[in-house]
This record gives structure tokens, C-alpha cells and sequence, in this order.
């Protein structure tokens, strides 16, 4: 086990360095903050700029000096903000923690307990319910449903939650029912987006599982119905729900760019968007490769609880 998880450390780690390194070459290519004074025809404004900020030097030099700072934690100073970018990513990554953690443990929950139930009651009443919710919620758009929900409780019946209908944010000194006001619905438009999803590999897995021998052996031999499905079943059908999970929680804490914009939440999916639209190289790198970080850290995570619930995973 130990070997294992060190393996896959190492590989994490070839992984990081070269997302960073085409990270940082490739955006420094595209984006140019000096390319605005191109229009006032001012060169040598223009190359005081890129002396001011390092852009005259080769591209890898630039990036051996980023990668030696950015490994003491600092990504340097936003072109855009004035500020340092660190400071930034963390300040909206609060915003995003407050709407992705309550959004994903209720996921989790309704997603196993509706794939558990539609493999159990294949083809009933219920799990053509499910199926077909699922699918409307797949291919639902992200905006439209949230500007669905936003004309239902804020100008429609502006009552129930106590919306503000121009969507100021509620800060995080604010009270708890504050906060639960604000984020209801942006977390239900997350919630049905993955919980569509998620219920359906579950199901897909535990139908797998279901006919195995060992679950018929464990029928025959007179185990209660619910230990088998509980106990038996779930243990290896849960190994591709925690895969598909741990990929999405490492996209997302990248941020959720369409439902933040829309709701207007200060979190990591809008300082994308701002820095996109500045052409704030030091900022989309540092997002690119914190983003980066995430989705390897949790497939690292993925990975070592696969190998524990189920032994082949190691010996693969």
C-alpha cells in the first residue's frame, strides 16, 4: 500500500510540473498587457512596460523564476489588481467553498441514496422518475435554470427567501440565515446539475454489481436484503462514484465560472472571467495551476480510497 501511494505521488508531481510549465508558456504567449499602448503608437512606453514586468527576458527564464517562487507560495502581483494574486485567489476561494462544500455533501447524499434505489427497483415506477429527471437535468443548462429559479423566488414570490433581487453578495461576517438566503439557490442549481449525473453511475455501478456471484451467495446463504445491498453491494459500487466525484470536486474548486457570474458571487469562476477579459497572465496562471492542483489532489485522494475498498486497484 505504502508503494502504491508513493507511485502515484511521484506521478502527481511529473503531472504538476508540466501543467505549469505549459500553463505559464503558453499564456505568457497569448497574453500581452502592453499590447493596449499599441494603439496610442508609444514603443517606448510600450517597452518600459515590458521591462517593468519582466517581459523582455526569454520565456524560460521567466518561468524557472515563477516556479521558484511560486513553490513558497507566491504567484506574484495581478497586472490587473495591483495586489498579490495569492491574496486574491484565496479571498474567492472562500466564496466558492461557501457554495461547492453544503452543494456537494447534499449531492453525495441524494446521489447514492437515487442510484442505490434505481438499481434496486429497476424498472419501476420510481426509476423511470429518476432516469428521466436525470437526463432533464443533464442536459439543462446551467443559466437557464438559474434564471428560472431566480424569476420564481425573487420577483415572482420575493417573499419566500428574502432575495435581494439585485443580488448583492452577502459577505462572510454575516449571519448564518444570511448566508443561507443568498446561497439557496445558487446551491440548488449546482445540487441538480451533479446529482443527475452522479445518481447515474451509481446506478449503472450497482447494476453491475447486483448479479455478481458473491451477492447471490450471500442471498442463498440467508443474509437480510439490506445488509447485502448496504454492506456487499455498495463497498465496490461506490469506487466509480468516487472517481467520477473527485473529478468534479477538482474542477469546481476552480470555480463555478456560468453559476457565480449569474449570481453574482465574488468567488474563483468571476476572478477567471475579470482576468480572462484583462489578459492578467500572472492571475489566469496562478488559477490555471491552483485548479491544477486541485484536480490532481483529488484523484490522488480518489486513487488511495479506490485501493483501499478494493485490493486489485493496488495490485494493477
Amino acid at each position: 500500500m505504502t508503494r502504491f501511494i508513493l507511485r502515484r505521488i511521484a506521478y502527481s508531481f511529473v503531472v504538476l510540473l508540466v501543467a505549469s510549465a505549459v500553463t505559464f508558456i503558453g499564456i505568457s504567449i497569448v497574453a500581452d498587457p502592453t499590447a493596449r499602448l499599441a494603439q496610442n503608437r508609444d514603443p517606448m512606453a510600450r517597452a518600459r512596460m515590458r521591462q517593468e514586468l519582466g517581459l523582455d527576458k526569454p520565456v524560460i527564464q521567466r518561468y524557472g523564476k515563477w516556479l521558484g517562487s511560486a513553490v513558497t507560495g507566491d504567484f506574484g502581483r495581478s497586472w490587473q489588481k495591483k495586489d498579490s494574486v495569492i491574496g486574491i485567489l484565496m479571498n474567492a476561494m472562500k466564496y466558492t467553498a461557501w457554495l461547492v462544500i453544503p452543494g456537494f455533501i447534499i449531492a453525495a447524499v441524494l446521489a447514492f441514496a437515487i442510484g442505490t434505489y434505481s438499481a434496486i427497483r429497476q424498472y419501476s415506477a420510481g426509476d423511470y422518475f429518476f432516469t428521466g429527471a436525470s437526463f432533464v437535468g443533464i442536459s439543462m443548462p446551467q443559466f437557464w435554470f438559474a434564471l428560472i429559479l431566480i424569476e420564481i423566488f425573487v420577483f415572482t414570490i420575493p417573499s419566500a427567501f428574502g432575495m435581494d433581487p439585485y443580488f448583492r453578495f452577502i459577505g462572510i461576517g454575516d449571519t448564518l440565515g444570511d448566508r443561507f438566503k443568498y446561497l439557496f439557490l445558487p446551491v440548488c442549481v449546482l445540487v441538480v446539475q451533479i446529482v443527475a449525473e452522479w445518481s447515474r453511475y451509481h446506478r449503472a455501478s450497482m447494476l453491475d454489481i447486483l448479479p455478481s456471484d458473491y451477492i447471490r451467495s450471500a442471498h442463498a446463504r440467508g443474509v437480510p436484503k439490506r445488509t447485502v445491498v448496504l454492506k456487499h453491494a455498495t463497498k465496490n459500487a461506490l469506487v466509480p462514484l468516487i472517481v467520477i466525484m473527485a473529478i468534479d470536486a477538482g474542477l469546481i474548486v476552480g470555480g463555478l465560472v456560468v453559476t457565480e457570474q449569474v449570481f453574482s458571487i465574488p468567488g474563483m469562476g468571476r476572478v477567471f472571467v475579470e482576468a480572462l477579459e484583462y489578459g492578467d497572465a500572472p492571475m489566469l496562471t496562478a488559477w490555471v495551476v491552483l485548479t491544477a492542483v486541485a484536480v490532481v489532489l483529488f484523484n490522488l485522494l480518489a486513487d488511495i480510497i479506490n485501493a483501499l475498498l478494493d485490493p486489485r486497484v493496488r495490485l494493477a
